[in-house]
């Protein structure tokens, strides 16, 4: 289609003023020749996704408590009130409301909940998507007594409303496995906490990447440390290195914007774990994201500057200032005198 005249196709919402968007579209690209209005059914996957996950706009950065609430007020307005007077075209044109109540489209309601459930699952964690099927008057969905199955023939969808706690070792292996290859995030969080507190499996699983596959799919930066804590706990009762579990914390810091935080878990790597693979590498791709440190490894000159004005240059290298790639090891722990640290966003 190379050859094909210039053309611009936008897209946009019902609630869009079409005529004031083309007018200020004018003003950007000049004049406008053939301009064709087309419009265009949702699919429910698609009204879904624009509803569930709104561009939102706000003056300023919001605290990740902040962010999570708002999204779980939106998706408890969206699927218990709006989408379920919303016309669909799967539904015959009816809304899941009239068509649960339609013998003939009950089933298809049911069909899109339950696809709703396994799809948004991951980015919805902890809403109860029986509460959809009961104001619908539709079945809702229980435990299954692992005794009165096969888990390895259990299809996927099912195997979230495994009790974990009523599973055996190796029933519990089995579903754990099985949630890893679709990544089945609710069960397979469900699954690895109840894993990693069987003494019984330490020789059989890897609880280290357990953990870190807990902290990845936390819903929340609360939770993630909360993981952490628990994986800290168990590398340090084996005598195994906490580089690891230090290096996701201190992402989870960063994102949190905390920077006393990141400070003193920079400080625990650099004193006690920085000759350890992976560290100093890790360290220096902070401090370059942040601007610290320029890509030969040397202090940024503003910085270097503002320290040496602020400490003197022996204090610098007495009070565990900032570490840079071609600096000495620390030899003690995070700094008395408050963070200087900056991170992004912080302005």
């Amino acid at each position: 289609q190379t050859d094909r005249p210039a053309r611009l196709e936008v897209d946009v919402t019902a609630e869009v003023d079409l005529d004031q968007f083309i007018s200020e579209l004018t003003e950007i690209v000049g004049e406008l020749s053939d301009v064709t209005r087309e419009p265009i059914e949702d699919e429910p996957t698609t009204w879904l996704s624009r509803n569930l996950y709104p561009r939102w706009y706000v003056g300023g950065p919001l605290e990740q408590s902040e962010s999570k609430q708002l999204l779980q007020e939106q998706c408890r307005e969206v699927l218990l009130d709006k989408w379920l007077r919303q016309p669909c075209s799967t539904l015959n044109g009816k809304s899941p409301n009239e068509a649960a109540a339609d013998f003939n489209l009950r089933l298809r309601v049911e069909a899109m909940i339950l696809r709703l459930e396994t799809e948004e699952a991951s980015a919805m964690q902890g809403f109860d998507f029986n509460e959809v099927r009961r104001k619908l008057d539709l079945p809702t969905r229980g435990p299954i007594d692992p005794a009165s199955v096969d888990v390895r023939r259990l299809p996927f969808v099912r195997l979230e409303r495994l009790p974990a706690d009523k599973l055996d070792d190796e029933q519990l292996l089995v579903a754990l496995r099985r949630t890893q290859l679709v990544m089945a995030v609710p069960a397979l969080m469900n699954f690895a906490r109840e894993a990693v507190g069987r003494p019984s499996l330490d020789a059989r699983i890897n609880k280290f990447e357990l953990f870190r596959l807990l902290v990845e799919t936390a819903p929340d930066s609360d939770s993630a440390l909360h993981f952490l804590a628990q994986g800290k706990a168990f590398a340090s009762a084996r005598n195994e290195s906490l580089a690891p579990f230090l290096l996701m914390e201190m992402q989870i810091h960063i994102a949190r914007r905390d920077p006393e935080s990141v400070q003193r878990v920079m400080s625990q790597l650099q004193s006690k774990h920085l000759n350890e693979p992976g560290v100093a590498e890790a360290l220096y791709q902070f401090l370059y994201m942040i601007g610290a440190v320029g890509p030969d490894g040397q202090l940024a000159p503003e910085l270097a500057n503002d320290q040496a004005e602020a400490t003197g240059a022996a204090a610098v290298g007495s009070s565990g200032g900032l570490w840079t790639p071609d600096g000495p090891a620390s030899s003690g722990g995070s700094s008395e005198g408050g963070s200087k640290l900056w991170l992004p966003g912080m302005d």
